[in-house]
């Protein structure tokens, strides 16, 4: 029912008077006013919302189906939607900062870390769990290991003057405080600002922040983390002018890979056999009878374990002889880039990060039949060595050195843990997405939110990290839907030498 009205004295009818049986709450004929303190309770005067809140509105269906739309939706639906969008912003604000030029300062040190790669503005960490890669969501992270993003080089024009026009539809990319609107701004610019419609085609992308673009007014700088397009016209963007087009320079669009033995050796196995939709309910003991294993609702026959094998022992045999001959030592990663390199199949996630150079990180990697291989292997062949302190060396380095660093965590345990330690070696990520379905009553660090991490400087405490309570086979392809394949002109493939 419609709730009266909270303004009038307590029992007051039209006339003011208190006593009125005609008041708001008046009992039945013959009563007196209702009860002061039960109208006190139910009738309770608002204060101000806390700041930012939007008003609930899902997603129409009377315009028809449209996906990014209902994607868009998510932010102003409630509950986990509402998660899923700020994690949306979340991951953006992560590409955004990726996208930012370094100082020759920042450049030196971040070559500081070791790594091959050219540096940028975020180093983004990517965990998961292994069912996930026994998932379709293995194409998923393929993807993102598979296209670098592109952004502006520091040396040289090498290519023709533009203005920066870019044709790929855009929208802003801003901050969750960014709602208000810009004031004086036009229209169109408030509601991209809000979320709330997209830029037009054909735009200029602008950096936010005085210090990139001179001469830009102050209400086209609400996002200095984020980027901003508007569109292209003369006078629409004062003191920008016409400038070179830098030689672009390829980085990729995740950094850093963390995952378990499982999440590296089912990727391998996928390319020597397929892995099967079955059912959660199928019984564990016909299934062993049958030499079929079940990951949740995946089947995958014993006989691809078998082709694994004997895949795997040639490969084992020559790493000893590297070890002995030529003083090879390996490290999980570099005996995780060598089998992507040996697989050489553009299907499987570690072929594309040795060939990207992005280190793939599992300090349990003998924790899968990656072990039990290895373990078999060493009474053939005795003597091979993995040193996990060199790998520890090299993610914490990835994360000090950085200028910015960026989590996402999909699922919880070794790869959730790892990545934030590894933070915490920089007091904090900047910024963070977990999606998970654990929760925190146990005091497990699988459920843990956030803001735990917050407490052991593992995420910075003016960052604004997401949870996303689900499925991580629902969301993340969903998640980079709407961030990463939305950059697609910033994420070519590029050829590579091994």
């Amino acid at each position: 029912m419609a709730a009266p009205c909270c303004t009038a004295p307590l029992g007051a009818g039209p006339g003011g008077g208190g006593e009125g049986a005609a008041g708001p709450m008046a009992a039945a004929e013959g009563g007196g006013p209702a009860p002061a303190e039960a109208l006190r309770a139910v009738l309770k005067p608002s204060g101000a919302l806390p700041a930012g809140s939007l008003p609930v509105r899902g997603y129409d269906f009377a315009a028809g189906p449209d996906h990014a739309a209902l994607l868009r939706s998510f932010l102003t639906t409630g509950f986990q939607a509402t998660s899923f969008g700020q994690a949306v912003a979340e991951i953006r604000r992560m590409i955004a900062a990726k996208l930012e030029p370094l100082s020759a300062e920042e450049r030196g040190r971040a070559e500081l870390s070791g790594c091959p790669r050219p540096p940028s503005g975020c180093t983004i960490f990517l965990g998961f769990t292994s069912n996930l890669i026994s998932s379709g969501v293995r194409e998923t992270i393929r993807y993102l290991v598979q296209r670098g993003m592109v952004r502006g080089g520091t040396g040289g024009t090498g290519g023709q003057r533009r203005t920066g026009v870019d044709l790929s539809p855009s929208r802003v990319w801003g901050s969750r405080g960014d709602r208000g609107g810009p004031s004086g701004g036009p229209a169109w610019l408030q509601g991209a600002l809000c979320g709330l419609m997209p830029v037009p085609k054909g735009s200029l992308q602008v950096l936010g922040g005085p210090s990139v673009v001179p001469g830009v007014p102050a209400w086209l700088l609400l996002c200095p983390r984020g980027v901003l397009d508007v569109p292209v016209g003369p006078g629409v963007v004062p003191g920008v002018p016409a400038r070179p087009c830098p030689r672009p320079q390829g980085v990729p669009g995740v950094d850093v890979l963390v995952t378990t033995a499982g999440g590296v050796e089912e990727d391998l196995i996928k390319c020597l056999a397929p892995t099967y939709i079955g059912d959660f309910s199928l019984r564990g003991r016909d299934l062993r009878q049958n030499g079929i294993n079940r990951i949740g609702n995946l089947l995958v026959p014993n006989d691809n374990y078998c082709k694994f094998e004997d895949w795997l022992m040639p490969i084992l045999d020559r790493m000893v002889d590297e070890q002995e001959t030529q003083g090879v030592r390996w490290t999980p990663s570099r005996m995780i880039a060598r089998l992507g390199k040996e697989i050489d199949n553009p299907e499987s996630v570690c072929y594309w990060a040795q060939k990207n150079k992005i280190p793939v990180l599992s300090p349990a990697l003998t924790d899968g039949s990656l072990g039990d291989m290895i373990f078999f292997h060493s009474y053939k062949r005795p003597g091979l060595v993995l040193d996990i302190v060199e790998d520890l060396r090299l993610i914490n380095t990835q994360a000090i050195f950085a200028r910015k660093t960026g989590m996402i965590i999909l699922g919880g345990g070794l790869v959730k843990h790892h990545i934030a330690n590894a933070n915490l070696m920089r007091n904090g990520a900047d910024f963070s997405v977990y999606v998970n379905t654990a929760q925190e009553f146990d005091g497990s660090d699988s459920g843990a939110r956030p803001d735990e991490a917050v407490s052991w400087g593992k995420i910075r405490m003016d960052a604004t990290p997401v949870k996303v309570y689900a499925d991580a086979s629902l969301v993340f392809p969903l998640l980079v839907a709407e961030t990463f394949a939305q950059r697609a002109d910033a994420f070519p493939v590029e050829p590579q030498g091994d």
